[in-house]
């Protein structure tokens, strides 16, 4: 049996009500007779309302009409009024007891097969870049940008022909003790200087290339050398240009960007310093250095006609030969033509000797800065002249004239440490 969700419950009557109340809304019934009018017996009790068609049917006992049985009050035997939630049913078992909690820590399963050991460091390398590069032969320094190490083991800028000359110091002038051929004192004595890094030509200027600085405006035509002239003959393009003035020469340097080579950068190119006559001395003024240094560029054998060291005196008709005719005169650095052909221009001042002299490769402008009266300085002998002016320390002062068509030029530049 249920109640329809349509009938609607009055609230049910309190004990302690009047006995004219007794039968109303909520009393207690057995039978219709038991409720006041206007009150329905249901389920043992007077609700208001009378039972219609659809609201009671449900509810209503077909069997008896108008007898509505009291509903059980009690539940039945077999249903415990409250579950016992303290003991389980005894077809239900308890929750099993999982036993003690195993809280040792695992076996250790030992080495891994495949550990091989540390893992490698597998990132790159800090680049430091490419490796510093390998000194150049006999040397003992590396050849600067733009200049490669030929297999004399010098340093040679091939698209401007010229040499590497390494920073550092050598023995330069006339030493008496080991050079029976120091006649004078303008040479002597022999003192340390420190020359920075330079570049000197390898050749001396050629008459086809002082045409083109005459072409271009920044030279003076030289004047008329007779029969010995280079300048615009024919088959002479590669001869020493000569018979020049000091100016003339200095205004071609300056045309090529360099300058007239000073006397310590000459002397320097010409003989070689003492890394290269007594290495492992680490360039030290030493009495190893000063008796290894060359007399001449290429050692210390006296050049004659027939030894093919330089174009001097008594040879070749007392004329010019082309610029590097004689290899075998070479200079520790490959500067060829440092003795004879043509004696070059340079840009100190003549004064007897080297006292007050720079000791750092740069020029001597003269006493006070100036060098009139004084004369100028030519270099390395010529054609005509003997094998005494062929000496490396040889110093010859004349007037900035050119005095003797034998007169050429070669030039340097300092390069960047």
């Amino acid at each position: 049996m249920r109640v329809s969700s349509a009938i609607g419950f009055a609230t049910v009557w309190v004990l302690g009500c009047t006995l004219s109340d007794q039968t109303g809304d909520g009393w207690p019934c057995e039978t219709q007779a038991g409720c006041a009018p206007g009150f329905t017996c249901v389920f043992g009790a007077c609700l208001a309302g009378q039972p219609d068609q659809g609201t009671w049917a449900d509810t209503a006992d077909t069997d008896a009409p108008g007898d509505v049985a009291t509903p059980e009050t009690t539940p039945p035997a077999d249903i415990p009024t409250t579950p016992d939630t303290a003991t389980p049913p005894e077809d239900i078992p308890a929750t099993a007891d999982p036993g003690p909690t195993d809280t040792a820590e695992p076996p250790d399963p030992g080495p891994d097969p495949k550990d091989d050991g540390p893992v490698p460091d597998t990132t790159s390398p800090k680049d430091d870049g490419p490796p510093p590069p390998e000194p150049c032969g006999k040397l003992g320094a590396p050849c600067p940008a733009q200049f490669a190490c030929t297999g004399t083991g010098t340093c040679h800028n091939l698209a401007t022909d010229e040499l590497y000359v390494p920073a550092g110091g050598f023995m330069m002038g006339c030493d008496t003790g080991s050079d029976p051929l120091c006649v004078n004192d303008d040479a002597s004595p022999a003192h340390w200087v420190v020359v920075p890094g330079f570049a000197i030509d390898r050749l001396e200027v050629k008459a086809s290339q002082y045409a083109d600085c005459v072409g271009d405006s920044g030279c003076t035509a030289p004047i008329d050398a007779g029969s010995k002239a280079t300048y615009e003959v024919a088959g002479k393009e590669s001869y020493p240009m000569h018979h020049v003035y000091w100016a003339d020469a200095k205004l071609y340097c300056s045309w090529k960007g360099k300058e007239l080579c000073t006397e310590a950068q000459w002397e320097k190119a010409a003989r070689g310093s003492c890394e290269i006559h007594c290495p492992g001395e680490g360039g030290s003024e030493s009495a190893c250095c000063t008796a290894g240094t060359p007399h001449w560029p290429w050692g210390n054998v006296e050049p004659t006609c027939e030894n093919f060291y330089a174009n001097h005196a008594a040879c070749n008709d007392n004329q010019t030969l082309s610029a590097g005719y004689y290899p075998e005169g070479a200079s520790p650095y490959g500067a060829l033509d440092m003795a004879g052909n043509v004696a070059e221009w340079v840009q100190d001042c003549f004064t007897s000797g080297y006292a007050g002299k720079p000791t750092d490769g740069t020029a001597f402008d003269g006493p006070g800065g100036s060098c009139q009266p004084h004369s100028r300085i030519a270099r390395g002998g010529h054609y005509a002249t003997n094998s005494s002016w062929l000496r490396a320390s040889f110093r010859k002062g004349t007037g900035p004239s050119p005095g003797n068509p034998g007169f050429g030029l070669r030039c340097c530049r300092w390069l960047a440490p």
